[in-house]
C-alpha cells in the first residue's frame, strides 16, 4: 500500500516537473554511480591495489636494469590514473546539473508565455502548470549539483590523503635506491 503510494508520489512529481526532470534524474543517478563506486573502491580496494603497487615497485630494485627509476616513474604514473580515474566525470555531471535545471526553467517558463499567449492572463491554473514546470527542475538541479559537490569534495580529500600515502613510498624507495647506487 505504502509502496503504491511512494511510486505515484514519485511519478507525480516528475509529471509535474516536465521531461527535463527525467534527465536530471537520470544524470544525477550516473553521477552517484559513479561517485559510490570511487567511495567503495578506496574503502574496499585501494589497500590492496597500493600493496600490488608496492610490491610492484620493490621487485623493480632486485631487477638487473638500468632504468629503474623510469620504470618506477611509468607504473607510479599509471597508479595516479587509477587513483584520479572517474573524478573528471563526476565533476562534470556535478556541473551540468544546475544546467539542466536552468534547461528546465526555461522549458517551463516557455509554457506559462504559451498559456498567457493563448488564454491570456486570466487562466491562473494552467499558467501554475508551467511555473511548476519552472521551478522543480530548477530545484532538482541545485540538489543534484549540492549534494554531487559535497561528495566530490570528499572524494578530493580522500583522493588528497593516498596519493600522499602512494609518493611517500615512491620518495622513500628512491631515496633508497640512491643509497643502494
Amino acid at each position: 500500500m505504502w509502496l503504491n503510494f511512494l511510486i505515484d508520489s514519485f511519478l507525480s512529481v516528475f509529471e509535474k516537473g516536465g521531461v527535463i526532470l527525467f534527465f536530471i534524474f537520470i544524470q544525477f543517478l550516473v553521477m552517484w554511480y559513479l561517485s559510490l563506486r570511487k567511495y567503495l573502491y578506496f574503502k574496499n580496494e585501494f589497500d590492496q591495489d597500493f600493496d600490488d603497487f608496492k610490491n610492484n615497485i620493490k621487485s623493480i630494485a632486485n631487477d638487473n636494469i638500468p632504468y629503474k627509476s623510469s620504470l618506477a616513474q611509468k607504473r607510479f604514473s599509471i597508479f595516479n590514473e587509477v587513483i584520479n580515474s572517474k573524478m573528471s566525470w563526476i565533476n562534470l555531471f556535478v556541473m551540468l546539473c544546475p544546467l539542466f535545471g536552468l534547461l528546465g526553467t526555461v522549458t517551463g517558463m516557455v509554457s506559462v508565455f504559451d498559456v498567457l499567449a493563448v488564454a491570456g492572463s486570466g487562466n491562473a491554473r494552467a499558467m501554475a502548470s508551467g511555473i511548476s514546470k519552472a521551478t522543480i527542475p530548477t530545484m532538482a538541479g541545485m540538489i543534484g549539483a549540492l549534494t554531487g559537490l559535497l561528495f566530490l569534495n570528499y572524494l578530493k580529500n580522500v583522493i588528497k590523503v593516498k596519493k600522499k600515502k602512494v609518493q611517500d613510498f615512491m620518495s622513500n624507495w628512491i631515496l633508497e635506491m640512491n643509497a643502494k647506487n
